[in-house]
Order: structure tokens, then C-alpha cells, then sequence
């Protein structure tokens, strides 16, 4: 994209057959493009604390920053609104679908205005709106959105954010921060382990009396709610361990805070998942609506 100022890999290609562009010129541009590339690093670590890149649900985000980046020059970043542009496009499910359509239209609309930086502006706008649309009118948060598998799930992402915001730790008493955990070792970790709570008749038995399936109790056992981050290794040692036997053990006060774990230990039995469970939904959405409020 920043040689050719399109998004399809094909053009750099018909380019280089066509224009044949000297290795000066290709050095050039990869030297600007790499620049670019670890300005916005520094953007998203910083603005965001992002150190990974696992919770995005879509990566095609990054490209039109990269290029604004790159247009934009020595200049300062403007670091809101790249904040702002990429936590929407993930919101509002942005590129979910026909991405390289919607990656074209992106740069038309960039390359349409005087300037990157107004460019950029109308991006915002743009996923703004969008994210409005699907169901986040004044970028509010409801508890019963925060829900679903973990894969592609914007909230996993915000979910990361916001403990690494509050400085979340991995359990135990290594106490290590999630930032200093290596990206192949962190895990999603079920607070109650899948297996110990789906073999729990009396658990079962609260669902069901609800007038809910057995098939809904499982789903809720692996809905993004019930997880939290932790390392590979604390994961294997909790295993099957119940929450009201290892939370205790493995965290305080604070650490449980900064994971988003409703304190009262008697929400943490089987019997009261469900109860544990819409707590955590509270407590998650709204510290994620108080966060993207600061977007606005």
C-alpha cells in the first residue's frame, strides 16, 4: 500500500513488471513502509497497552494506519484518533465481511481528501457511525452483549485491555503481569473449569429448573464471561480445581479486581454460577463502557 496506494497485493506486482523500479526506489519505500509499521507499535502499546496481536479480530485494521503513517510523515501521530479508528473497526465488525471491497473503499476515501490526517478523520467518522449501528448507540456497553464464543470476539480484545489497563497479573505466587507472559503461553482460563462444572448435578439442576437445556448450561460454561488470561502453566496447575477452593489460594483482593471477579465468595460455588456469571457481565461491561466513553 504504500507503493502503490491500494490495498491489493496484485498491483505491487503488475508495478514492479510494468514500471521496473530500481532496488534504491523498493528499499525506499520498504524503509518508509517499516517506519510506519513500528510507529504504529509504539501507538497501540502505548495508547493501549497492546503487546500482541491474538485478541484482533481483524488484523486488515492495521493496513489503512499503516499508510496514513506512512503519508503522514515526521510529523506527531495523531495517536486518538489511530486509538479511536482501530478500536471501532474491531466494535462494529468493520471488515467481517467482503474486506477487500471494504479495504478499497477505505483508501478511495482516503486518497479523496487534502490531507492523511483528514483522510484518517473520515475513517473515524465512518466506524463510528458503524459501531452505532450494530447496536452500540453512545458506544454503550450492555452486560448481555458481553457474551459468545472467545474466537473473533471483540470483547476478549477489550477484555485485555482493560487488565492490562489495571495492571492484571498472572495467578499465583509468581504474580507475574500478563505483559511479561510470552504470547504462546497465555490461555483463555474457564474461572469454572469446564469440566468440573458441567459434571456438577446440583449446577445443572439450578439451569434447568430456569427452564433452560442442558445444551445452554454448556454454552455458558465456555462463554467468554466465565474466562479470564492466564498463563499456560498456571492453567494446567488450577486443572479442574473448583473456584471457592483456589481462588483464595491463588489470588487477593486486588488481583481479583483487576480480573473482573465479583468478590463475594459465595458466587463462587456451582450452584450460583449463574449468578457469578451476569456479576462479571456487569462488572465487564461497564468498565467497557466507561472506556470507550473516553473515545467520543
Amino acid at each position: 500500500v504504500v507503493e502503490s496506494h491500494v490495498p491489493q497485493i496484485k498491483r505491487l506486482a503488475d508495478t514492479v513488471a510494468k514500471d521496473h523500479p530500481s532496488r534504491k526506489h523498493l528499499n525506499s519505500t520498504w524503509k518508509l513502509a517499516r517506519s510506519a509499521i513500528d510507529k504504529l507499535i509504539r501507538v497501540l502499546q502505548r495508547e493501549l497497552l497492546l503487546d500482541r496481536s491474538k485478541y484482533f479480530t481483524s488484523k486488515n485494521a492495521l493496513v489503512p494506519l499503516v499508510y496514513y503513517l506512512a503519508q503522514a510523515g515526521k510529523g506527531q501521530p495523531a495517536a486518538r484518533m489511530i486509538k479511536r479508528f482501530f478500536l471501532l473497526s474491531q466494535l462494529s465488525r468493520h471488515y467481517g465481511s467482503s474486506s477487500e471491497s471494504v479495504l478499497r473503499h477505505d483508501f478511495r476515501t482516503m486518497r479523496e481528501e487534502p490531507t492523511p490526517r483528514r483522510g484518517l478523520e473520515e475513517l473515524v467518522t465512518s466506524v463510528y457511525r458503524q459501531a452505532r449501528a450494530e447496536g452500540y448507540p453512545r458506544l454503550k456497553i450492555g452486560p448481555a452483549q458481553v457474551c459468545g464464543v472467545s474466537s473473533q470476539n471483540v470483547f476478549v480484545l477489550l477484555m485485555y485491555i482493560l487488565m492490562r489497563n489495571r495492571d492484571a497479573s498472572d495467578w499465583g505466587d509468581d504474580g507475574k503481569k500478563l505483559s511479561d507472559i510470552a504470547p504462546r503461553e497465555m490461555q483463555l482460563h474457564h474461572i469454572f473449569p469446564f469440566d468440573y462444572l458441567t459434571k456438577d448435578k446440583v449446577a445443572l439442576k439450578v439451569y434447568t429448573d430456569d427452564g433452560k437445556s442442558p445444551a445452554e448450561f454448556r454454552e455458558d460454561v465456555n462463554d467468554i464471561a466465565n474466562m479470564t488470561f492466564l498463563s499456560q502453566g498456571k492453567n494446567a496447575d488450577i486443572g479442574n480445581d473448583p473456584p471457592w477452593e483456589y481462588l483464595p489460594l491463588q489470588t487477593t483482593k486486588e488481583v481479583r479486581k483487576a480480573h473482573f471477579i465479583p468478590e463475594n465468595p459465595a458466587l463462587w460455588k456451582p450452584d450460583k454460577f449463574c449468578d457469578f456469571f451476569e456479576e462479571r457481565r456487569h462488572l465487564l461491561a461497564r468498565a467497557m463502557t466507561s472506556f470507550l466513553k473516553k473515545l467520543r
